[in-house]
């Protein structure tokens, strides 16, 4: 059956066709991975930036929140009374932190991933 040397021609080229598939995916596969880390990578530092941005826009507006207080308490209550709001809302971020945070994180970061 192979001895003809039109199917060890054959042969050759589906071998050699087969090697070329190979590389071409292996380098798929190369792309692919760059890719998801770059947009994981940019995801990050786009969340670093906006997180900062957040944190110096609340913290302007405790001080806002404080000094509007400070009106109709003393100081140290206005100080005491943003603390505590704070301190709720980290209790509540806390316990709904599965629903809120990590659900959520797991999804985008399959999407990420997988597209």
């Amino acid at each position: 059956m192979f001895s003809n040397d039109k199917n060890i021609e054959k042969l050759a080229l589906i071998i050699e066709s087969f090697k070329d598939y190979i590389g071409l995916q292996k380098e798929f596969l190369q792309l692919s991975a760059v890719e998801k880390i770059v947009r994981l990578l940019t995801f990050v530092l786009l969340a670093i930036i906006l997180s900062f941005f957040i944190l110096l826009f609340i913290i302007f507006l405790s001080f806002a929140a404080v000094y509007a207080l400070s009106d109709i308490m003393p100081t140290f209550a206005a100080f005491l009374t943003v603390a505590g709001f704070y301190l709720l809302l980290f209790m509540l971020i806390y316990a709904k932190r599965k629903a809120w945070i990590q659900k959520p994180l797991i999804k985008l970061f399959a999407e990420i991933l997988t597209n």
